[in-house]
């Protein structure tokens, strides 16, 4: 835990709102026992930054839905984009899927 403390003062002492926003979907039961071990050895700042939801599909389709515009997102997260699959895998746009080859530069691949 000491470790931890000292990373995330190093962090925050050095990269101070590098963080936009977090948000968490379908975390299993233990994460907020987990999470609220880590809570401490983060700021008052960071904390307003997470939003951590769990299966319930309504109240996380819901939050998204009021902070990015849903047509950006793939049928499979509550969007409205449709795709080749249910993840727009074939898309610029991709999530969970592998990453296309064009992402990536010539010779570090």
């Amino acid at each position: 835990m000491d470790y931890m403390a000292q990373c995330q003062k190093m962090y925050d002492a050095n990269y101070p709102e590098a963080l936009r926003s977090i948000i968490i979907i379908n975390a299993p039961r233990i994460f907020p026992i987990l999470f609220n071990l880590f809570k401490p050895l983060m700021t008052k700042q960071t904390l307003e930054k997470v939003c951590v939801f769990g299966t319930d599909e309504e109240k996380w389709k819901a939050f998204l839905g009021e902070k990015f515009d849903m047509g950006l997102f793939p049928t499979r997260w509550g969007g409205s984009r449709k795709g080749t699959d249910e993840f727009c895998s074939q898309e610029d746009i991709w999530f969970f899927s592998p990453i296309p080859l064009r992402y990536f530069k010539e010779g570090i691949v």
